[in-house]
């Protein structure tokens, strides 16, 4: 929406630059963070929306104001590219990875130190406790995984933006 703000010679060059980076975005650089790579078209299309807002030269009062905001919303926009960048680069460590699974298969034998009247109870809390634990670590691998799997991150933002923003 802000896209329609800025002086009208500038227009165009904002709104196209915008769903080119959308567009690099959704259809590339989502694609190379599952494989943790980067992504020269997006980076490309961010320094191009950088370049498109420099370009912007207010001349009223309301477009100063507007080009401030804008630039605010640019700026949120590229820190969340970056946060989005670390965290398809950030693994959990396999140190990390060692303890959790020693740790899940140590509390399993700990089960096996309690003395149950019942076999049935016994298997039970057992079977109970695996479960947990593999649970917890389904989560652990979908949360170090978070572009890809099921479940994931999906760009579907990105698709409902660039069905919905008119033509530049």
């Amino acid at each position: 929406r802000a896209s329609y703000l800025p002086p009208q010679k500038a227009q165009p060059a904002v709104r196209t630059a915008l769903v080119r980076y959308a567009h690099a975005v959704a259809e590339k650089e989502w694609a190379s963070m599952i494989s943790r790579e980067e992504c020269p078209e997006a980076e490309a299309a961010m320094i191009g929306l950088w370049q498109a807002y420099y370009s912007v030269k207010p001349g009223t009062e309301i477009e100063r104001i507007w080009y401030g905001e804008a630039v605010d919303k640019l700026n949120d926009l590229a820190d969340a590219r970056r946060l989005r960048l670390v965290s398809s680069k950030t693994r959990i460590n396999w140190v990390m990875w060692t303890l959790i699974c020693v740790g899940g298969v140590m509390t399993l034998g700990y089960l096996n130190l309690f003395g149950m009247e019942s076999f049935r109870v016994h298997v039970l809390m057992t079977v109970s406790m695996t479960a947990m634990l593999i649970l917890i670590l389904f989560i652990l691998y979908s949360l170090d995984n978070p572009f890809w799997g099921d479940p994931c991150i999906a760009p579907e933002a990105l698709a409902d933006f660039l069905r919905s923003i008119p033509a530049p």
